[in-house]
């Protein structure tokens, strides 16, 4: 966010009634499993500040470099409140969705961390140390974010309820796959009394399997990435140009120096893009 969301919460408080109807559950879900401290009143209050101001910027903006061309007054302020109109919307989307998107983004953090975490688990519980200790091993082990998971089911049963109750509990929150299973498995492993070791490392196995088949399927999408980026890099850059102006010398296209500016503008934009994007279909574990 441009403006802080202490700050955004504070100037937006105004704005509560305004867009209170886009509050539900699933926001508050997601804002929660984002580990965002906030309402979800609050953080919408937030999103419109934010949304107001990213309008306000790219309105002056465009509006400003609109007037440097040619034509009616009014035209080039509708162009402006327009253009600024649509990327208003376009950050305002970004902003309200970015909860959903840091919470998979977790979810995808706990299930590198959890393969650990399990072999702490299945050593523990060989070694006859009971369920409910290892957790708490695994929690002061500081796992991450698996840990801040775990910590709450330590919590739900200290304050009473059952390690059946505080797993399941576990299995609805969380974002994480690997997690969802692990508390299905474990309460039923409790239920039905058998043991907790196998479900654990026929877990490890699943989750070591999955990543091998994770980092190969990267391996396949690496070359073509890499191809995609040498193209726009290299190749782009000196004969798409040189073979532009080839062209026009030929076909009458004008080709200036503005334009061959403006295209190398756009070619060195883009690979930023493709090498965040390369790094974030990057797996998170290493086996």
């Amino acid at each position: 966010m441009l403006i802080s969301m202490d700050r955004s919460i504070k100037i937006g408080k105004r704005m509560q009634k305004l867009v209170s109807p886009l509050e539900n559950k699933r926001l508050a879900s997601n804002l929660k499993q984002a580990r965002i401290n906030v309402k979800p009143i609050e953080f919408l209050s937030a999103v419109a500040v934010n949304t107001i101001v990213y309008f306000l910027l790219f309105t002056l903006l465009f509006t400003t470099l609109f007037i440097s061309q040619e034509g009616p007054e009014i035209t080039v302020i509708t162009r402006g409140l327009s253009t600024g109109l649509l990327m208003g919307l376009i950050f305002f989307l970004v902003l309200y969705t970015y909860p959903s998107v840091l919470a998979g983004k977790i979810g995808n953090i706990i299930d590198s961390e959890l393969f650990y975490a399990l072999n702490d688990m299945l050593i523990q519980l060989k070694s006859k140390v009971e369920l409910y200790q290892a957790l708490v091993n695994v929690v002061e082990g500081d796992y991450g974010y698996v840990s801040d998971e775990l910590l709450d089911v330590i919590n739900d049963v200290e304050s009473g309820k059952s390690m059946v109750e505080a797993l399941k509990k576990l299995a609805l929150r969380t974002k994480s796959d690997f997690m969802k299973r692990m508390a299905w498995q474990l309460m039923n492993s409790i239920k039905s009394g058998s043991d907790a070791i196998r479900v654990i490392d026929s877990l490890i196995k699943e989750i070591e399997v999955y990543y091998h088949s994770v980092i190969n399927k990267y391996t396949k999408e690496l070359n073509v990435l890499s191809l995609i980026y040498l193209t726009l890099a290299v190749v782009a850059p000196t004969i798409g140009i040189t073979v532009l102006i080839i062209i026009s010398s030929f076909g009458g296209l004008s080709i200036n120096s503005q334009t061959i500016s403006a295209l190398v503008g756009v070619l060195v934009s883009v690979q930023p893009v493709i090498i965040g994007f390369i790094n974030s279909r990057r797996p998170t574990i290493d086996l």
